[in-house]
């Protein structure tokens, strides 16, 4: 079985864990990774961080959407600056909270359609809802490429940001065709 993320969230208020931006920058002079953007990740339990991954590239999940919504910073221009030579200053300005969270399959089937699109783009601080191409097959749930769409939502805190995330994303009405025996994905 593999975790699949569910939601992301980053803006003011958020305690980084003690030492975690230190122990990424000692990962990264161990790989001798010294130029362009790198995603490290970890997974925290109890405080301590454990490495899930280093790669020397943007984030996925439109992690760098919710940086620009929360700092100011367009994480891709500075890397695409840096790439042709070209040296910036990066400037963060404190902003909104910024939060994405994925529609996931609850039901083995083939989701066929879905409504209230328009109702979550309406939605109290939601910047945009993206659905994935349909009819998609589900029937587990072991990868990103597994989602239905997601919702990207703001907010003065990250809390506010990922309520109203998940509130628009319960929006989302899905149409499943030819459900397996009506079981639930995860549940077996």
């Amino acid at each position: 079985m593999h975790s699949v993320e569910v939601g992301h969230v980053t803006g003011k208020g958020i305690e980084p864990v003690p030492q975690l931006e230190e122990k990424g920058k000692r990962l990264l002079d161990l790989m001798g990774l010294r130029f362009g953007a790198a995603h490290i990740e970890f997974i925290v339990r109890g405080n301590v961080p454990y490495l899930v991954e280093i790669n020397p590239r943007l984030a996925g999940d439109c992690i760098p959407d919710l940086v620009e919504l929360s700092t100011g910073i367009d994480m891709v221009e500075h890397v695409m600056d840096q790439a042709v030579g070209e040296r910036k200053s990066v400037t963060k300005s404190s902003r909104l909270s910024a939060a994405i969270q994925f529609a996931i399959p609850k039901i083995k089937g083939t989701y066929v359609k879905v409504s209230g699109v328009e109702e979550a783009k309406k939605s109290n601080g939601v910047i945009s809802v993206s659905v994935a191409a349909l009819p998609m097959h589900a029937d587990h749930v072991s990868s990103s490429y597994d989602r239905l769409g997601y919702v990207i939502a703001t907010g003065d805190t990250p809390d506010e940001a990922s309520g109203r995330a998940e509130q628009a994303i319960q929006k989302l009405r899905w149409g499943v065709g030819n459900i397996e025996a009506a079981h639930l994905i995860g549940r077996e």
